[in-house]
């Protein structure tokens, strides 16, 4: 880092600080190396079919267009207008959709309720502080779709005059990205492709962790509490109205805890919690009095900020698989009888419709139900 700029300075600098008024020489240096050059790597993490694309700090485009030409669905987010006009000249004939948009909070790009096979920081992480760097890792976690990469590259070395840097490790980068659910896919470190004395790079490359599974317990009721209010906010949202915010506190999920069993999904076996259900071994409210031949799933929900798409189907093969350890030969759960997308999504899963009940839910209602069952 340059020493002549304060920590005080530079925390109150604008992360673009420098580009706009450079924006013109900025666009050559960019568009003097190419995007195989530049990013010879981690080329091998490239999607091979036509994928979902999101350029962030796209600059003039270089790459944004590169991407393109090789068929992919490219938004490129640039927020310098400069570089933006720019990039949208230089590269005028490229199918690119351009945003004014910046991390850490990207509203334009989750505006758009999209997740990407591919998303591409070059050169943007460093010029992040810390507190920016965590928010951002979050969200850009959540906009990964399932299988997707992340590519990124960190700048080491001198900051330029009147830019805003900061001296970011491979080391804290990586540690950030697996507290979020992320994992390591490559990892290198090259010289400068400009050139620059005393300039290095590191490029990686990121992806979800795999899903892991583990018994709830005392520690992780807040967490479901907060899990299930949630699930009830995003079902309001979308018009389905079944679940509450607040309905169920602790003691809801101590009392499963205690007479059923309560299972965490987590990304990696330190990230983030993507989602949980409970498994019931009777459920005589919905189904009546059985025999002791089956499991019961109930509460099965994602957190769909960190959760990759999937991560449901994932958790209810797993519930599945505790069933079938215990001897039992069903799975069984119900949906609110009106839900003909949930109906339909278990139904895709292996589930048959065995009826309707009207089920006393315990909260003071009543309502019908949709029963499914699945044998295993």
């Amino acid at each position: 880092m340059d020493h002549d700029i304060s920590e005080e300075r530079l925390l109150a600098m604008d992360s673009t600080a420098g580009y706009g008024d450079a924006a013109e020489a900025l666009a050559e240096q960019y568009e003097s190396v190419t995007f195989t050059e530049v990013h010879r790597d981690v080329l091998h993490l490239l999607p091979t079919d036509p994928a979902s694309v999101l350029d962030i700090g796209a600059g003039s485009g270089r790459d944004a267009a590169a991407l393109a030409e090789r068929g992919h669905r490219v938004v490129a987010v640039e927020p310098t207008a400069e570089l933006r006009a720019l990039g949208r000249h230089i590269h005028a004939g490229a199918d690119i959709e351009w945003i004014d948009d910046a991390l850490p909070g990207l509203p334009g790009v989750r505006a758009r309720d999209r997740r990407f096979d591919l998303i591409l920081l070059t050169a943007v992480w460093m010029h992040l502080d810390r507190s920016q760097r965590t928010a951002g890792m979050a969200g850009l976690a959540g906009l990964l779709a399932a299988g997707g990469r992340m590519m990124l590259s960190l700048r080491h070395g001198p900051v330029p005059a009147g830019r805003r840097m900061f001296p970011v490790s491979a080391e804290e980068t990586v540690a950030l990205a697996e507290e979020h659910g992320l994992e390591v896919l490559h990892l290198a470190h090259r010289e400068d492709a400009h050139g620059r004395e005393g300039v290095s790079w590191t490029y990686l490359g990121l992806r979800h962790a795999s899903l892991s599974f583990r018994r709830a317990d005392e520690r992780d009721l807040p967490a479901l509490v907060g899990l299930r209010d949630e699930a009830a906010r995003w079902q309001l949202a979308h018009g389905i109205d079944q679940w509450k915010p607040g309905e169920l506190g602790t003691e809801h999920f101590r009392a499963r805890l205690r007479e059923g069993e309560v299972w965490i999904a987590t990304l990696g076996r330190q990230g983030p919690i993507a989602g949980a259900w409970e498994l019931w071994w009777d459920d005589p409210a919905a189904w009546g009095p059985q025999r002791p031949d089956a499991g019961y799933v109930h509460r099965l929900m994602t957190d769909r900020r960190v959760a990759p798409p999937g991560t449901g189907q994932r958790m209810l093969a797993e519930a599945e698989a505790r069933i079938a350890a215990t001897g039992r030969t069903f799975c069984r759960l119900d949906c609110l009888a009106g839900n003909s997308r949930l109906r339909e999504y278990y139904e895709t899963a292996g589930y048959k419709v065995m009826g309707e009940r009207s089920k006393d839910g315990g909260l003071g209602h009543i309502y019908p139900v949709t029963l499914l069952e699945k044998p295993l």
